[in-house]
């Protein structure tokens, strides 16, 4: 692919999913199906061009009305949980 060809960085992100956000069952399925998406792709670029990613910013109270067996394994494995309202913001992930 060109991007395992390159020696470029790319990186897709994602932001803002909970500006319009409404607690339906197609609303919750497209951010499911968005989410499993960058995952695999993350894996697949992994071994190709670990240089490059996709990154989805999301709520916690959002992500935790979307119900799929495969999520939390996603977050565990591949996620960054940023507390915004933490005092010492060197304690933060951003910082690792």
């Amino acid at each position: 692919s060109l991007i395992s060809e390159s020696d470029n960085k790319y990186t897709l992100i994602y932001d803002e999913l909970d500006d319009r956000f409404r607690n339906e069952e197609v609303y919750k399925h497209s951010i499911i199906s968005l989410l499993k998406a960058a995952d695999k792709i993350n894996l697949e670029l992994y071994d190709t061009s670990p240089n490059s990613k996709i990154i989805i910013l999301l709520r916690t109270d959002i992500f935790a009305l979307l119900n799929d067996p495969d999520l939390n394994k996603i977050k565990r494995c591949n996620g960054v949980t940023i507390d915004w309202g933490r005092k010492n913001n060197k304690d933060s992930p951003l910082f690792d």
